[in-house]
């Protein structure tokens, strides 16, 4: 078996629940932080000591961005001024809770970019889908264009502006 960090990264979190909950990124960042929110998912700013946890309350006025970076610090009008951005912190969550809250097992795709996970999982989890309510297809050959479908789609969504929020 490869080695598996305890961490994943936000990103990730987001992705495994799209994949279980087959939402859209969106409601899947909204279970994410409720989730965090609560306290459900341990969090640590990434490369920081992991018992230095991030508080569960600084999630009420986060602000998670498309790219999986998180700012703590938004401003409460919602725009802040021009010239100033808040900090962004990358995240990191620890896989078990993740997999407590969300059942079944989280699993990391990359691309090879750093940061980005393929269509991999998501592809798999339809398949799966498929597969337990008898939508069979005859050949590998006739679930490709699915599989090429799906891997359009979630890669058009990563071509999106990274600085947009959620």
């Amino acid at each position: 078996m490869r080695y598996q960090s305890d961490w994943i990264s936000l990103y990730d979190m987001i992705s495994h629940i799209q994949a279980v909950e087959r939402c859209e990124a969106k409601e899947a960042v909204e279970e994410a932080v409720k989730a965090l929110y609560d306290g459900k998912v341990a969090t640590r700013i990434r490369g920081s000591d992991p018992e230095t946890r991030i508080e569960s309350h600084r999630y009420a006025s986060a602000r998670v961005f498309k790219d999986g970076s998180v700012s703590f610090n938004w401003p409460v009008a919602g725009i802040p001024a021009p010239g100033w951005e808040p900090q962004r912190h990358w995240v990191e969550v620890l896989r078990d809770d993740v997999a407590l809250v969300w059942q079944g097992p989280v699993t990391t795709y990359k691309t090879g970019s750093p940061g980005r996970p393929s269509s991999r999982h998501l592809i798999e989890s339809e398949a799966s889908r498929r597969i337990s309510t008898g939508e069979v297809p005859k050949s590998l050959a006739a679930f490709r264009p699915f599989a090429l479908g799906m891997a359009q789609n979630d890669s058009s969504d990563s071509s999106r502006d990274e600085t947009e929020n959620y």
